[in-house]
């Protein structure tokens, strides 16, 4: 794998390359007179994310590639019926923000949704728990990083809740939260199942830009 390149200088390079991303990008969102162009950039970086993350998965067996990929049609299926029912995760809609949204939901959504729940399962499994804790494990650390999404998700215009929650941090109802870690539960317990690999030598530290994103965000937007 890389003959040509060191695999400890691209990931040094990738680590650079998406801090200054991601630390510019809080910035320019926080700043009234750049917001517009950096909305604009948003679903462009999260699909130049996700490949950039793939490419350093190789070499990706079929069977690895096909089960992510049906864990992405699953967290966007899921979306779609959250959506158009109200019965998921509580009455909401997306805005323009994400993206290409078919059924009005933004593509890039069931990528992130991927992204997440994979980067919980490799944060657990390097954990060196008990096989049968992982998934819960894995399942409250997605939940955690939507708690700091949403605040910063909702004042951006990524989406919208028609039925808020209560205060200006906990902005979703909470049947949302719950079923944020029911169904990362599912997925999770289903990658323990399947044996999915989880050896991505750089997916943890581009979830740990996501999430430090969005901290930065609630402290320049939110509070």
């Amino acid at each position: 794998m890389f003959r040509w390149l060191d695999l400890l200088s691209v990931r040094r390079y990738f680590l650079i390359f998406w801090g200054m991303v991601y630390g510019f990008g809080a910035m320019g969102l926080a700043w009234p007179s750049t917001q517009p162009f950096f909305l604009l950039c948003v679903p462009y970086v999260l699909i130049l994310g996700a490949v950039h993350v793939w490419f350093m998965e190789r070499p990706v067996p079929m069977p690895h590639t096909v089960l992510l990929l049906l864990g992405c049609l699953a967290g966007w299926l899921v979306e779609v019926y959250g959506v158009a029912t109200g019965a998921v995760f509580g009455a909401y809609h997306y805005g323009t923000v994400l993206g290409y949204a078919p059924a009005g939901v933004p593509l890039v959504i069931g990528v992130n949704w991927l992204l997440l729940v994979y980067a919980a399962s490799q944060l657990s499994y390097a954990a060196q728990i008990s096989p049968e804790i992982r998934p819960f494990m894995g399942a409250t650390a997605v939940l955690l990083v939507d708690v700091f999404i949403e605040p910063v998700a909702v004042f951006l215009g990524f989406w919208s809740w028609d039925t808020p929650g209560e205060g200006s941090f906990f902005v979703a109802p909470m049947r949302n939260y719950i079923a944020w870690w029911l169904f990362s539960l599912v997925l999770l317990s289903l990658a323990e199942m399947a044996s999915i690999r989880r050896s991505n030598p750089v997916l943890l530290h581009y979830a740990a830009f996501q999430l430090g994103f969005f901290l930065l965000l609630n402290v320049l937007l939110v509070f």
